[in-house]
């Protein structure tokens, strides 16, 4: 079986830095682990969806260079993308590695994206994130009714929709491309230990499962350790579109407990 790029659809603050360093620690002879090697030259606001202009990414040297990389690794070993800005480009990935592509969608609750978004600030900072964070002004957004009100929405109001639109366009993107292997994977699983996920997962990229990965489970890895000022989480309900793909992807909202979401993202 040939080598396959294994690609993460994610919202971002699903896990990926975790998964990043403990795949890298379990499986350095058979794989490559990246996160965000590129970081926003993938141009999510210009080209979601944008299928028929992606060629044009590959005028990027960043993103050209990159594809490069992965080719070489492909020789001899899995390269692993976990970082969730590459969505975008999957469809290009697709086509230029002649389908030796694999996808895992990853996906966890969104009032905790949402939450854990926020407390970055994604919408306001002033470096690429905030430059590849989507908004219902951008051509490839299915959210666009949400334009009018988006100035009066609060920054967890807005993560919302960032968590909404990627897994509609995960989604999508996994109905688009049936021949392309996916695995689907919710971040609550992945650190439930009473799970097998990690071995589904290490199997579905083509890694001899290592039970040493188990205990990595523990370790929290995070480069960024940030609170915010307290929000009313049940602003969700606001948009029935997000409460929907919620349900759908298996999760509900009565298990949400505001002293619990208060004491583990807001200033005290």
């Amino acid at each position: 079986m040939k080598n396959a790029g294994v690609f993460y659809l994610s919202t971002g603050r699903c896990g990926t830095q975790w998964l990043k360093t403990a795949l890298a620690a379990t499986y350095p002879e058979t794989a490559v682990v990246s996160h965000e090697p590129v970081r926003g030259a993938y141009q999510p606001k210009l080209y979601l969806r944008a299928y028929d202009k992606l060629p044009e990414l590959l005028s990027c040297p960043e993103i050209s260079t990159h594809l490069s990389y992965i080719r070489q690794t492909l020789q001899s070993k899995t390269y692993i993308e976990t970082g969730w800005p590459c969505y975008p480009a999957i469809p290009l990935m697709i086509e230029q590695l002649e389908g030796r592509v694999r996808l895992v969608h990853l996906i966890r609750h969104p009032v905790h994206v949402a939450l854990s978004l926020a407390t970055h600030g994604v919408y306001e900072r002033q470096d690429w994130i905030a430059s590849s964070a989507i908004s219902p002004f951008d051509p490839g957004v299915v959210q666009k009714d949400l334009a009018d009100g988006w100035v009066s929405m609060g920054m967890y109001e807005k993560c919302l929709f960032w968590w909404t639109e990627v897994n509609l366009y995960a989604l999508e993107l996994i109905g688009l491309y049936p021949d392309i292997e996916c695995c689907s994977v919710r971040y609550e699983d992945l650190f439930d230990q009473d799970t097998r996920t990690l071995e589904r997962l290490s199997r579905f990229m083509n890694l001899e499962y290592a039970p040493s990965i188990e205990q990595l489970r523990v370790k929290n890895i995070d480069r960024y350790h940030r609170t915010s000022l307290p929000v009313d989480w049940e602003l969700v309900f606001k948009y029935p579109r997000t409460v929907a793909l919620a349900r759908q992807c298996g999760y509900d909202f009565d298990g949400l407990s505001t002293p619990h979401l208060a004491a583990r993202y807001f200033l005290q």
